[in-house]
């Protein structure tokens, strides 16, 4: 039952995202060490999530190292919510059941 909420749920997800994104600012920030994590962290979501509908490979690469800063970081938050846009990406290239690996992943680290 939590599977198909959680599907569900993040079904609507891509429903939110922003109309446009600036990406050279995003990536102004994402690319500035000297910018805390979280702000770093933020600027990748961002852009990823507005890659999503036009190139989700690209956006699965962007969501890769998300995951990895918020790893090396040890925020979990940040993890789920990459995890939930890599999931996005393989939804979007219909390989549902990876997707649903990467929901649950999220669903673990983000309750």
């Amino acid at each position: 039952m939590n599977r198909i909420l959680l599907i569900f749920c993040l079904g609507g997800y891509s429903t939110f995202l922003p109309a446009q994104v600036n990406a050279d600012s995003l990536h102004k920030i994402w690319n500035d060490p000297g910018q805390a994590n979280t702000t770093r962290l933020q600027a990748i979501h961002n852009l990823a999530r507005g890659l999503l509908h036009k190139d989700p490979e690209a956006t699965h690469a962007l969501a890769q190292q998300e995951l990895e800063l918020a790893q090396k970081i040890q925020n979990k938050k940040w993890e789920g919510r990459a995890l939930i846009v890599i999931g996005l990406t393989w939804h979007y290239r219909s390989e549902l059941a990876k997707a649903v690996q990467y929901y649950e992943q999220s669903m673990v680290l983000l309750e």
